[in-house]
């Protein structure tokens, strides 16, 4: 039987899907541990995961810049700090040489130690700081952990489901291939807020006890409009869902929606069999008629809500956006 979650939706799209639930290593209990004789070895492949992080999050500061969101670029810098931090890289080595298990599992050790370091304080920025630092601790065991075998990452475009994400979660393969996100954290300007939008994919955000409710592998719909999670959707909601695509394209020619763009998409539109209508603040026409897209009187920087109903409608949006207006 269906089941409906409301939360907040994020862009005027749907989705439907397997769901992928996003936990980070140190806090799913699956690193193993063995004794080592080569410490050198160890000691190689860390740094070498460590430059592979660095590499990682230096990428997803330097696009944040470039697109405008520096407060959560900010955070990703925050992460390359503790990286480079000379006293968190000692500390490892030095467990490291005392214990001689594997480097997956000293890293382990270590992460767990600030989570109980975590559980009794209240000042959210240690709070923050802390949850920073474990942050950095997943990343660089992602590097580490194809060489211990425990933890094989979503390869395939999925649901992503997780409590809260941060902008350095980018780097993980699930994150990047994502078709659609759902979180427990809400706000409009929270990080998976942000990531939907640079990953330009439908979300739900402020979903309550969203991971406890699913499991991998299950279906879900993303009612991104009515801000809607539907789990185990029935054939017919996800036929609905697949029938119709919406979202909004934003007039960039300096003249407005004039002749010529306004030509141009009347013609994409008609080569698709879906319905589709264009709206500009309540002003609803037929996308394929030249005289009613010019009827929108559509100036400058104005945002169109563009909405497609048929079998080929996210083919159809998918063109309509690639217009140049």
């Amino acid at each position: 039987m269906e089941r409906h979650l409301k939360g907040t939706g994020i862009s005027q799209k749907s989705v439907s899907g397997e769901v992928f639930v996003f936990s980070h290593y140190h806090r799913n209990g699956s690193i193993s541990r063995y004794s080592i004789s080569d410490v050198e070895n160890e000691l190689r492949r860390l740094n070498e995961a460590i430059e592979a992080t660095r590499k990682d999050l230096t990428s997803i500061y330097n696009q944040m810049h470039v697109d405008g969101y520096k407060a959560h670029a900010d955070i990703v810098r925050t992460h390359l700090m503790i990286l480079d931090d000379e006293s968190f890289y000692n500390e490892v080595v030095i467990s490291l040489e005392q214990k001689r298990y594997n480097i997956e599992h000293v890293l382990d050790i270590r992460a767990k130690q600030y989570i109980q370091m975590l559980e009794p304080i209240d000042d959210p920025r240690f709070r923050e700081r802390t949850e920073d630092l474990l942050i950095v601790i997943d990343h660089i065991l992602r590097h580490l952990k194809p060489a211990s075998g425990d933890v094989t990452p979503a390869a395939s475009a999925k649901i992503i489901v997780a409590r809260n994400l941060s902008p350095s979660d980018l780097a993980f393969p699930a994150l990047e291939n994502a078709a659609g996100l759902i979180t427990e954290a809400g706000g409009m300007a929270c990080c998976p807020s942000v990531m939907a939008h640079a990953l330009e994919i439908p979300a739900v955000i402020d979903v309550a006890d969203i991971v406890e409710q699913v499991t991998d592998g299950a279906n879900a719909v993303l009612d991104c409009v009515k801000g809607l999670v539907i789990l185990d959707p029935e054939p017919q909601t996800i036929l609905r869902c697949h029938e119709e695509a919406r979202d909004e394209v934003e007039i960039k020619d300096p003249l407005g929606l004039h002749v010529r763009p306004s030509s141009q998409l009347a013609e994409c539109a008609s080569k698709f069999k879906c319905e589709i209508s264009i709206n500009n603040n309540g002003h609803q026409v037929n996308g394929k008629s030249l005289l009613g897209i010019l009827s929108l009187n559509a100036p400058f920087e104005s945002r169109l809500e563009v909405i497609c109903k048929g079998s080929d409608a996210s083919a159809a949006l998918k063109a309509i956006k690639e217009v140049p207006l």
